[in-house]
């Protein structure tokens, strides 16, 4: 035995004993730090007492207009307006002002308030936020915009569905309508003046018709001077308000008139029927006929815009040859006695040979005096039928014929690729509307019944008109728009037109550089030119994130816009936070085997639990991929750590679950700790669109950020570089 090289190994091995168990102390001790850390900085974050500046916001702008609250990542945005909401729909909102008592029973009801957010997965997260704050979010009060307005309110209105006058465009998902507030409310008022082009050229052409009945001259010579007053509305609402006056005076005498007319058209049309029953071969012929014109959904006499609103027959689902027959002959005899008694009244060409038919069992009937009395009916019914014949009953029919004049209105106003867009859509089927449409078309429809009730509120509410009553069920008092940066213009404008018009308390909250879509928002006062009144708060504190990970967000902020961060982190720097790290792995197995290992690392340092850990990745197949392959770990599985795969349409959050998502889903959650995987495929073209994802990503981590990239380090990513493992 060699004693003296035993007693030089028995010394190395108590220094490295020594150095060991002083490396595991400080590892250990390290481990202690940064747990301490962590939980020290989550108490803070997870308090529910707002900031002063938080609380400041909240109380601001109480139903006096728009608010919105601007802010970078964790500095609250969110938060600030959910408790706004919850604020203002509160009892004690009246020690604001007496004036508020008088609707308080309605803002605890469903109309108080309503929540929209542009994704499904963001929706799910901030409903789980919404009601551990003490807010009650349902679906009713809680909606994604996009499926609100494609399944619901398009329907609620009367604009799609079955018999309806539009389908849904499904096509290309390219704006028609920019975000300038010049263009929009342009192509809202040519909407407006084409309409009431439309209407005064109808009440024009009845008021210059000349009456052939003794008793209709008397009766319009009663009415003209009201009828003038039509003609010569400035506006919409004004002609809205004026036509239901005239109605409110006049439609009761008219109709006395009318309905001893409409009963003697019915008596020889009937007559007529008989005759034709007579002919079975004639009358089989006729039924066939208009059993193609049911399926087809067309009435039997093509649509008159003058016809006498009261005379047409309500459509059903079901097919009966009886009574279609009574209707169809009933209108035939109508245009045959119209012509009788002018000629300017003409006969539809597809009807002739059908109307050729009638007149072999007429020859007896007093036609003539029947005609001048429908003449009288028709030219005089739109005078006093109201609002709702003259103008809501008629807008889809109008909105067709003006959505031609789109292409060249947009390429009148120097947007060509738009024009092209309407052009594709226009040929595809005259009856679809784009996405941009949809808003548009609601926008405008709310925006006149909005100016209705601000100018006459008993009109308002005494008119039942379809669109008025969607509109009633639909508005609140009280309107959230979280990541609103996400929106276009034209759907924040959509959105905003429900909240009642007296006091406009909408509050959007969002940050500009966290838009993830190409045709959202780029500046917040594009939305306050169009709308009006309204106010833009910032918020500057930060308490999402550690202060390192926050100084990278910011760096990124800086390079992309070009302007200094706003906000500061609320947290001091400490040696002890988890710093990032970027590593550029290609192969894929390799790359699993890292995350596994950080993975290991999070979980030790939260005492053996999973935190909210979220790996981001570049598009759905790669969330498939990371998610079958991080299953198949068993070290993993043995753990009860759970993988669970999130594709862009989304799904509810479990923290209890390590989430793969796409990228594109991810605006609004946060999470202790985020992977981004591949960063170098995301985007291959557009290196700022490239820094607004990684600055997104960084922004949901609240301590700890891994990434990888594949091959090279994109160059607008080189602010990581410092961070490389």
């Amino acid at each position: 035995i060699d004693v003296e090289q035993l007693l030089i190994d028995q010394q190395q091995a108590l220094e490295l004993g020594k150095q060991l168990s002083a490396a595991e102390e400080q590892q250990l001790k390290e481990l202690y730090e940064i747990t301490r850390y962590i939980r020290e900085n989550n108490e803070m974050r997870m308090q529910a007492i707002l900031d002063p500046q938080q609380e400041e916001i909240k109380r601001s702008r109480i139903f006096n207009g728009v608010l919105v609250i601007d802010g970078g990542p964790g500095t609250g945005k969110t938060t600030t307006l959910i408790q706004r909401i919850k604020f203002l729909i509160d009892d004690t909102i009246v020690e604001y002002g007496e004036q508020y008592r008088k609707f308080l029973p309605e803002l605890k009801e469903k109309k108080g308030w309503i929540f929209f957010s542009p994704s499904p997965l963001l929706l799910g997260y901030l409903r789980n936020a919404m009601v551990s704050e003490g807010l009650a979010a349902t679906d009713q009060s809680s909606k994604v915009w996009a499926n609100f307005l494609n399944n619901e309110l398009m329907k609620n209105y009367g604009f799609v569905g079955t018999d309806r006058p539009f389908k849904l465009y499904s096509g290309s998902e390219k704006q028609v309508l920019p975000n300038d507030p010049l263009i929009i409310r342009k192509a809202l008022d040519a909407f407006q003046q084409f309409i009431l082009k439309q209407i005064k050229d109808r009440l024009q052409r009845s008021a210059e018709v000349d009456i052939l009945v003794e008793d209709g001259k008397v009766f319009r010579q009663r009415i003209n001077n009201d009828i003038l007053g039509l003609r010569q509305a400035s506006d919409l609402v004004r002609l809205i308000v004026n036509a239901d006056e005239v109605e409110k005076n006049y439609k009761s005498d008219f109709e006395k008139i009318a309905k001893e007319i409409r009963s003697l058209l019915q008596r020889e049309a009937d007559t007529v029927l008989v005759r034709l029953k007579r002919d079975r071969e004639v009358y089989d012929r006729v039924g066939k006929h208009l059993k193609e014109l049911f399926d087809k959904r067309q009435p039997a006499l093509a649509e008159d815009d003058d016809e006498d609103s009261d005379a047409e027959e309500q459509r059903t689902n079901i097919f009966n040859e009886d009574i279609e027959i009574r209707n169809g002959v009933r209108n035939w005899v109508r245009a045959l006695a119209l012509n009788n008694a002018s000629s300017a009244e003409s006969i539809p060409e597809k009807q002739k040979d059908w109307i050729e038919i009638v007149k072999k069992y007429v020859s007896d009937l007093s036609l003539d005096d029947l005609g001048r009395k429908l003449h009288f009916l028709k030219y005089t019914s739109p005078l006093v039928q109201g609002s709702s014949a003259l103008f809501f009953t008629k807008l889809t029919s109008l909105y067709k014929k003006f959505r031609k004049t789109l292409p060249d209105f947009l390429n009148n106003n120097n947007l060509p690729s738009a024009s092209i867009v309407m052009k594709d859509v226009l040929k595809s089927d005259i009856a679809k509307l784009h996405y941009d449409e949809r808003n548009y078309l609601l926008l405008f429809v709310n925006e006149m019944i909005r100016q209705l009730q601000k100018m006459n509120a008993q009109a308002f509410t005494s008119n039942v008109h379809p669109y008025v009553e969607a509109y009633k069920e639909q508005q609140r008092f009280v309107l959230g728009i979280d990541e609103a940066s996400d929106f276009s213009l034209i759907e924040l404008a959509c959105m905003h037109s429900f909240s009642h018009p007296s006091y406009n308390c909408t509050t959007l909250s969002g940050d500009l550089m966290q838009r993830m879509t190409n045709s959202g928002l780029t500046d917040w006062k594009l939305f306050l030119e169009l709308v009006g009144d309204g106010e833009i708060r910032y918020l500057s504190v930060s308490y999402r994130q550690s202060p390192t990970l926050l100084e990278l967000a910011k760096r990124f902020y800086e390079v992309v816009t070009g302007n200094k961060a706003k906000y500061t982190s609320y947290s001091l720097q400490s040696p002890y936070e988890p710093k990032p790290v970027i590593k550029q792995i290609s192969d894929f197995d390799e790359k699993m085997e890292w995350i596994t290992q950080k993975l290991f690392k999070i979980y030790k340092t939260y005492g053996n639990r999973i935190p909210s850990i979220a790996i981001f990745v570049p598009d759905d197949e790669a969330v498939m991929k990371v998610t079958k392959s991080l299953r198949h770990v068993e070290d993993l599985a043995d753990n009860g750590i759970d993988i669970r795969g999130v594709t862009r349409d989304g799904a509810t959050i479990d923290k209890s679950q390590i989430n793969v998502y796409n990228i594109e889903a991810i605006k609004g959650l946060e999470f202790e700790a985020v992977f981004f995987i591949d960063v170098d495929g995301i985007s291959e073209a557009d290196d700022q669109l490239l820094q607004k994802y990684i600055y997104v990503g960084i922004s949901r981590a609240a301590y700890y950020l891994f990434v990888t990239y594949q091959n090279i380090l994109p160059s607008g990513l080189n602010l990581l570089k410092e961070y490389e493992e």
